[in-house]
C-alpha cells in the first residue's frame, strides 16, 4: 500500500484549490451573463409593452399583439426560473445553456422575419432591437461554452 508524501498531498491540495476557484470565476461569470440576458430582455419586453410601436407587428388588432407578448412573457418567466434552479443546483446546467441559446436564437430569427415581411428595411431602432437579441444569443452561446469547461474540469 502506496502512500503519498506530504509534497505529493500539497501539490493535490494546490491543484484542487486552484480547480475550485477557477469553477467559482466560471460560475460568476456564468451568473452575470445570465442576469446580464435577464436585464435586456425585461427591459425590451417592458419597451414591447409600452412602445408597441417600435416593433414590427403583422397583427390588425392591438389585443392580438399584447396576447402575443404577455405569451412570450408566461414562456420566459418559467424558463428563467429553470436556467436559475440548474444554476444553482449546478445539473444540467449546460444543457440550460443550449437551450437559452437555441431559444434566444429562435426568437431573433423570428423577429427578423416578421420585421422584413412587414419593412424590408433597416432602421435604427430595428437595428437595435436586433443587436440586443444578437448580444443575447452570444451571452447564451458564451455560458453554454463556459459550462461545459465547467464541467470538465470537475
Amino acid at each position: 500500500m502506496s502512500t503519498l508524501s506530504t509534497a505529493e498531498k500539497e501539490a493535490l491540495a494546490e491543484f484542487y484549490e486552484g480547480a475550485c476557484k477557477n469553477n467559482k470565476r466560471t460560475r460568476r461569470w456564468i451568473w452575470i451573463r445570465f442576469s446580464a440576458v435577464v436585464l435586456l430582455l425585461s427591459v425590451r419586453s417592458l419597451v414591447a409593452i409600452f412602445f408597441p410601436e417600435q416593433f414590427a407587428t403583422l397583427f390588425s388588432n392591438s389585443a392580438v399583439y399584447f396576447e402575443t407578448v404577455t405569451y412570450r412573457l408566461y414562456l420566459f418567466l418559467p424558463l428563467t426560473v429553470v436556467y436559475a434552479i440548474a444554476f444553482w443546483l449546478r445539473v444540467y446546467l449546460r444543457e440550460a445553456s443550449l437551450a437559452a441559446a437555441i431559444i434566444l436564437a429562435t426568437l431573433l430569427w423570428a423577429d427578423i422575419e416578421l420585421h422584413l415581411a412587414q419593412h424590408a428595411t433597416l432602421t435604427e431602432i430595428w437595428s437595435g432591437h436586433i443587436a440586443l437579441r444578437v448580444a443575447c444569443v452570444i451571452l447564451a452561446t458564451m455560458n453554454f461554452f463556459a459550462a461545459g469547461r465547467m464541467t470538465r474540469t470537475s
